[in-house]
């Protein structure tokens, strides 16, 4: 703030620039560092589960959140989950392009089956049909084994035991 003139300055740019000098400073201080990257994290979800909050009295909670996640991600770059947490607050704000970019990223660093499916979404809402396809194929292969196939019961048919006896003597399938 010391650099702009006061009086072209607005309250969003002064707001912005305020947020940007925190996130550097919260990364500088954390550089490197696993456990402080995480807890840059923490309290991003912490902003980021406000923005509904009514009763919260903070302002801009997904603003402070995406910088928190943005901090976390300059202290240590490989933390998979911030970069996660960073592209669904963007996806959510309908900054799809950024969204996919960051979830990219995040699926880079470490392949996890919600970042998949997240990035599934985000192809989607932009038309990419046959990425989200693939997205959603990753993310089923990351689940586990029960997971996985706890979708699919869905589609089995369940037969009367009669029809598996009279079947099964003529060969025929009952389905």
């Amino acid at each position: 703030l010391k650099t702009a003139p006061l009086e072209t300055l607005t309250p969003l740019a002064a707001f912005q620039q305020y947020l940007t000098f925190a996130q550097e400073q919260l990364a500088q201080s954390t550089a490197g560092e696993v456990a402080g990257s995480m807890a840059l994290r923490g309290l991003g979800k912490v902003y980021a589960g406000l923005r509904n909050d009514q009763a919260a009295l903070i302002a801009a909670p997904e603003a402070k959140a995406a910088t928190l996640y943005q901090a976390s991600l300059m202290a240590w770059p490989e933390n998979y989950m911030a970069a996660n947490d960073l592209g669904v607050l963007l996806a959510r704000g309908g900054r799809l392009d950024d969204a996919r970019r960051v979830l990219q990223r995040s699926v880079q660093i470490q392949p996890a089956a919600a970042s998949w499916r997240n990035l599934a979404l985000v192809y989607s809402k932009l038309g990419e049909r046959e990425q989200a396809v693939t997205a959603v194929y990753h993310s089923r292969q990351l689940l586990p084994e029960g997971e996985r196939f706890k979708r699919w019961s869905d589609a089995v048919r369940w037969v009367p035991p009669r029809l598996l006896v009279e079947n099964r003597n003529t060969g025929l399938s009952p389905i």
